[in-house]
């Protein structure tokens, strides 16, 4: 999200890129739907989660938190009083939007120093990277970074007690910033898929995982 992430400091962060070919990100659902007041649940996670290596980012029905995955690793979070609650390695849950891959095979990267808070320099230095390898930028594909972050904002979607969500589907939503800590950011590049799964003007989007208390965000 573009006017929300706060991506501070990324120091001495190291970058992988998953091998992209045609037809590997696949998606189902999209923003813009969301955006029309349509929270229900269109992907069932646990059904994609059966196979194996799966990364994926989304939200969960209903406003009701946020799905990451990462090789295989599943987190749902939910918000409820002020607390996040997140539960590991099972996701008995739908997703109102999702886009995902299955693969075991990434390419891994030189590390790459980001000392820039604008997402815009994320996704220029992910293009940049991505070209290096000779990866098609015409095409989606998963990315993810590690490293430590001197400050970093996020929110989790939660239900609204708005009448018209339409308005603004993160009225409810739960949100921290982290300093000074470890992370890993999962993501999808795309510059075709504007209101699908990225917003509109952007060309990522972008989860964290917290590295000590592997609480993903947005």
């Amino acid at each position: 999200m573009r006017k929300y992430i706060a991506l501070g400091l990324l120091l001495s962060s190291s970058i992988s890129l998953l091998s992209a070919i045609a037809g590997e990100v696949q998606h189902q659902g999209s923003l813009k739907k969301m955006h029309h007041g349509e929270f229900q649940g269109v992907v069932d996670l646990s059904l994609l989660a059966e196979k194996p290596f799966l990364t994926a980012v989304g939200p969960l029905e209903n406003l009701s938190g946020e799905f990451t995955a990462f090789k295989g690793r599943l987190f749902s979070t939910q918000a409820a009083h002020g607390q996040l609650k997140t539960l590991q390695n099972s996701a008995p849950f739908k997703a109102s939007f999702l886009v995902w891959t299955h693969s075991e095979n990434w390419t891994i990267l030189a590390p790459i120093q980001f000392d820039s808070d604008d997402l815009s320099t994320l996704e220029s230095r992910i293009e940049s990277a991505a070209k290096n390898v000779g990866i098609d930028l015409n095409q989606p594909f998963a990315f993810a970074l590690h490293g430590k972050v001197g400050e970093l904002e996020y929110h989790v979607l939660a239900p609204t007690t708005q009448t018209d969500t339409r308005k603004n589907h993160k009225a409810g939503a739960f949100s921290n910033t982290i300093r000074d800590t470890e992370v890993t950011l999962v993501g999808f590049y795309s510059n075709k898929h504007a209101g699908v799964f990225t917003h509109k003007g952007a060309r990522v989007h972008v989860h964290v995982v917290d590295g000590v208390l592997n609480r993903p965000g947005f």
